[in-house]
């Protein structure tokens, strides 16, 4: 082998050592921010409880801190209290977060569960529900039980995404085994449950639900918000 290629093989071979060591830094550097952050979000946001994980994305983390704007952070956390609302399975992601002041992000996707237990107590706290309705995930489908004389009824509830509450309206009905249309039924037979809704108030301006799903054990609440100030969006 030439001397020429001696040299430019010991070149690239220090140029690959370098680049590895400039990885590497880079993913320490991330790691100590994301325990950072952890540390932060769990003192200072109380109405969040379990275990909180950050994770910042994006291939490289100092280029991101030097143009002043993380691409990609998310974190996640057991559970969350809202307004009295007990959400689980908290899912946070945030694109676009400035690094300076003001802070703001750009874009704003959040995901909790709002369990069946939640939903069985603001059925409690209505005053036009019958007692004894029960709230059940079956089957993929949200549910209301309660007995009429004697006679089981079922109630098919669609959950739906209304602004800055979710709105429950009946699709199903069924008495002893028979099925009717919910429209057919009275209104006082199943009170509230006729158009209940669950407020989620005091949202950010530019921040909504946009979107509900049933899952089991509860309901998936998506909140989605651009173009917003980080100190917005406290939980409490």
């Amino acid at each position: 082998m030439s001397r020429g290629w001696k040299i430019l093989l010991g070149t690239l071979v220090l140029l690959v050592v370098l680049l590895g060591a400039a990885f590497g830094v880079d993913r320490y550097l991330v790691a100590q921010t994301e325990a950072q952050l952890e540390e932060e979000i769990t003192t200072s946001v109380p109405e969040l409880s379990g275990d909180i994980e950050v994770e910042i994305g994006g291939f490289l983390f100092l280029p991101q801190v030097l143009t002043g704007r993380l691409e990609d952070v998310r974190f996640t956390a057991a559970s969350a209290t809202y307004q009295d609302l007990t959400f689980q399975d908290v899912d946070v992601r945030l694109l676009g977060v400035s690094t300076g002041e003001p802070r703001t992000v750009d874009d704003v996707d959040l995901r909790m569960t709002l369990p069946v237990e939640t939903l069985q107590a603001a059925l409690a706290s209505s005053e036009d529900v019958p007692e004894g309705v029960g709230i059940d995930v079956v089957d993929g489908e949200l549910v209301a039980t309660a007995n009429l004389l004697g006679l089981p009824i079922t109630v098919g509830l669609e959950p739906v995404a209304n602004g800055n509450s979710i709105s429950v309206t009946p699709t199903s009905f069924s008495i002893a085994g028979a099925t009717v249309s919910a429209e057919d039924v009275p209104g006082n037979l199943i009170g509230d449950l006729g158009g209940l809704d669950v407020p989620i108030d005091q949202l950010p301006e530019g921040v909504e639900i946009t979107e509900v799903a049933v899952l089991d054990g509860g309901v998936q609440v998506s909140i989605t918000g651009t173009d917003l100030a980080l100190d917005d969006l406290s939980v409490g």
